[in-house]
């Protein structure tokens, strides 16, 4: 009798030790996947957190980069002017197809001078939406493309002048205001403005310049202006603006 109580009592301890560790082994797995579910978030969050950095700062996601462009202070992401699709247009010049097809490869391969070379080929062009996309490609260069964009202003056609304007307001922004090529680049370029809804946009480009530098641009403007009535008004009301005076 006080045998079998012995082992009742034996057999009772090896299932508790049994179950307490039944119970232990099934806590630390229970743990386990929870730390793994926690380290596997955790990477996904970093994985992510990198991902979204890499895009912010212009990388795709399989880690290649795309050139950024800044054009009035903004940065445009890179998408090249499509040329291609204008080759297969039949109001398209024969003798035009194959510039423009090398100034598609000129952009692509980011080479302003094939560009440049393209470019005053199209300027004969007598298709408005070649000459258009010619000054378009010349853009992406900024201020390097200046002397062949600023070729373009007096093309008859407005399209052509109205895209060749925009292209150099956008260049000369992109110039360092301490530049002083800028007021010389910029007093050049209204000399030669007749657009009175461009001028306003180019007098504005003086505002984060040195006061004495605007005012000595704004002089020299105003001299060269004086058979323009309507320009010189608005050059005199600006120089008033930058001297701290109400317009007029």
């Amino acid at each position: 009798m006080k045998r079998k109580v012995i082992i009742i009592v034996g057999l009772l301890l090896l299932i508790g030790v049994a179950a307490t560790w039944v119970a232990l082994k099934g806590r630390q797995a229970s743990s386990g996947t929870a730390s793994a579910e926690n380290t596997s978030g955790a990477k996904a969050k970093r994985a992510g957190l990198q991902r979204s950095g890499a895009l912010a700062g212009g990388g795709t996601e399989d880690g290649s980069t795309q050139t950024t462009v800044r054009t009035s202070g903004v940065k445009r992401a890179a998408h090249r002017v499509t040329a291609l699709d204008l080759v297969d247009d039949p109001k398209l010049p024969d003798a035009d197809k194959q510039t423009v097809i090398d100034l598609q490869d000129a952009l692509d391969e980011n080479d302003l001078s094939g560009v440049a070379k393209a470019a005053r080929k199209l300027r004969n062009s007598t298709s408005v939406p070649a000459r258009v996309r010619a000054v378009t490609a010349l853009s992406w260069f900024g201020a390097a493309a200046l002397p062949e964009i600023v070729e373009m202003l007096g093309d008859p056609s407005e399209d052509v002048a109205e895209a060749a304007i925009a292209a150099t307001l956008e260049a000369i922004d992109e110039m360092d205001d301490d530049d002083p090529r800028k007021a010389a680049l910029l007093t050049e370029f209204i000399t030669q403005l007749n657009d009175m809804d461009a001028l306003e946009d180019a007098l504005m480009l003086f505002v984060g310049m040195e006061d004495e530098i605007a005012i000595q641009s704004l002089d020299t403007l105003i001299a060269r202006s004086q058979g323009d009535p309507a320009k010189l008004a608005a050059l005199i009301n600006f120089l008033n603006f930058i001297k701290g005076d109400s317009f007029l």
